[in-house]
């Protein structure tokens, strides 16, 4: 049985190639290429030893890629590609929603999904690209907006709330005009995320491998695809804030060396003057030949 195009860029790529030279071999179009090598790393088959090389080569992780998974590569390959900048610090940002209390409800919904948890009852439903969620108990009755995934720059416009909040209100007064809803107590929930993708081979491999949590709140891995560490606003603020704070602290340990030379210059030119003064008087003095010597 002749091997898949998927099984064959894998095993290339293992063997050390480049992706030029799997499209020579393979006499495919470098960019289809790269779409499948980009998958294989989104899918954690695959991560890239020299991100910050032109000419890129990958090795094999811990979960090994099979005919079988050919399903999740296509998946991959059939999904919106969605950039990420590493130099402009942007962020991904996900995890967003906002709640409300459903205080009446008119019309019925022909829901996506429904289950039941702890004798609440969920009910799930795709409205415009948004994900609702409404959970309800004898004790409450909630509806929840997911917002999908937002591309953002945590250094020059901080918090992401403001923007998307506007557009949740929207979204939520849209689904609740449809369906009869009355809504009260519009609140953002917790749990957003701030994601930055990491490009060290050890810690891709890492990520790929295991979530790794830090006492600060930060934690790293690959849940997404994608390895990144993932941190509430205000820890992922002093991450991105790091380049900036070593140049400067660079900056201000050259201007100390500059002023620790001039210091060690004058310190040098008062220890010539001292060693001066004291030549000076540590040499006897002359006679004055119009004193009379007895």
């Amino acid at each position: 049985m002749s091997k898949t195009i998927y099984e064959r860029v894998y095993e290339l790529c293992l063997e050390g190639l480049p992706a030029k030279k799997i499209c020579t071999i393979l006499r495919r179009d470098k960019g289809r290429i790269s779409r499948i090598i980009s998958a294989f790393e989104q899918a954690g088959f695959l991560y890239c030893i020299n991100p910050g090389d032109k000419v890129k080569f990958y090795e094999a992780t811990t979960k090994t890629f099979s005919p079988d998974e050919e399903n999740t590569i296509t998946t991959i390959l059939r999904e919106k590609p969605c950039k990420t900048s590493y130099g402009g610090y942007t962020t991904r940002v996900h995890g967003i929603s906002f709640k409300a209390d459903v205080v009446g409800w008119k019309k019925s919904v022909s829901w996506d999904h429904t289950w039941v948890t702890n004798c609440t009852r969920h009910f799930m439903l795709g409205f415009k690209g948004y994900t609702v969620i409404r959970h309800r108990s004898k004790k409450k009755d909630t509806l929840v907006l997911f917002i999908p995934d937002v591309l953002w720059n945590v250094c020059s416009k901080g918090s992401v709330s403001s923007v998307v909040r506007r557009k949740a209100r929207v979204v939520l007064g849209e689904f609740a005009g449809r369906y009869g809803v009355s809504l009260r107590n519009f609140v953002e929930c917790g749990g957003t995320s701030y994601a930055l993708p990491v490009r060290d081979p050890g810690l891709v491999k890492l990520a790929q491998k295991k979530t790794v949590y830090f006492d600060n709140g930060v934690m790293l891995d690959a849940s997404h695809g994608v390895p990144e560490f993932e941190a509430p606003l205000n820890m992922m603020q002093d991450l991105l804030s790091l380049p900036a704070r070593v140049s400067q602290l660079e900056d201000s340990l050259m201007r100390m060396s500059e002023l620790v030379s001039g210091f060690a210059e004058k310190i040098d030119g008062l220890s010539s003057q001292l060693d001066r003064i004291e030549k000076m008087f540590s040499q006897p003095s002359i006679p004055d030949e119009k004193r009379d010597v007895t």
